[in-house]
């Protein structure tokens, strides 16, 4: 942004001069608002940093010595024979090894850091249905989040809901060494309730006569209760 100089009336009929010079962002937020600017008045003698009030100086001067100044005007350094500006052509050879190596490991830092990123976003892809649907959710997506972690177990488990008809049995049937689990799977936004037991116990009596076969060995009720509050405010205790 450029400002320009003008002669706008006062409130008393006095003149204002407004600076002449350019005004540039170096630094904006999310907005597009600046929040670092370089100002040059119009003689062009001075350059002027504008920066946010409470900012540490000495990261400010720092980076002024370290990056700014070698990046953007390397002549001042060289003028003042600062130690923060070689050549390299210049460069002893212990220091071109050194400076070699410190840009490497930048390098590799780059590129491990960007790595580690998108195995971090493809973690979370995977593990967030998951994680939303074992805190937040209910019916089939709590049903298949359990599913999920007690494969990831080591269970072999179905779908009796699937497989029988909804509600005709329990949720799922988990199997591991030679145990047979029912499990039944509720959601309650309160406390919950005493009922969701007999049902289960429900299931258990009625197993005998869908898979005489296949006898279970255990039941098991999953309750994610209270399910509309943040984990952290929910009670340990189911009941």
């Amino acid at each position: 942004m450029t400002v320009r100089a003008g002669a706008p009336e006062g409130a008393r009929g006095t003149t204002v001069h407004e600076p002449e010079g350019e005004l540039v962002p170096i630094l904006v937020d999310s907005l597009g608002e600046a929040v670092v600017v370089r100002w040059t008045p119009g003689d062009g003698q001075q350059i002027w940093y504008v920066i946010p009030d409470g900012v540490d100086w000495n990261q400010v001067v720092h980076w002024l010595v370290q990056r700014a100044l070698p990046e953007h005007v390397p002549a001042a350094l060289r003028r003042v024979r600062s130690r923060h500006h070689v050549d390299p052509d210049l460069e002893a050879p212990a220091e071109t090894q050194a400076r070699s190596s410190l840009e490497e490991l930048e390098r590799r830092y780059l590129e491990d850091k960007a790595r580690l990123e998108d195995e971090l976003e493809q973690a979370r892809q995977e593990a967030e249905p998951v994680r939303a649907g074992l805190l937040y959710g209910s019916g089939s997506e709590l049903e298949d989040a359990v599913a999920v972690v007690l494969r990831a177990a080591g269970f072999t488990v179905t779908d009796l809901d699937e497989e029988l008809g909804d509600t005709l049995s329990a949720d799922l049937l988990a199997v591991l060494n030679g145990s047979t689990c029912l499990v039944e799977v509720k959601a309650a936004a309160g406390a919950a309730g005493e009922k969701l037991i007999s049902q289960l116990q429900r299931h258990l009596e009625k197993w005998p006569q869908l898979r005489p076969g296949q006898p279970v060995t255990c039941a098991a009720l999953i309750v994610n209760h209270q399910h509309r509050l943040d984990p952290a405010q929910r009670p340990a205790e189911v009941y």
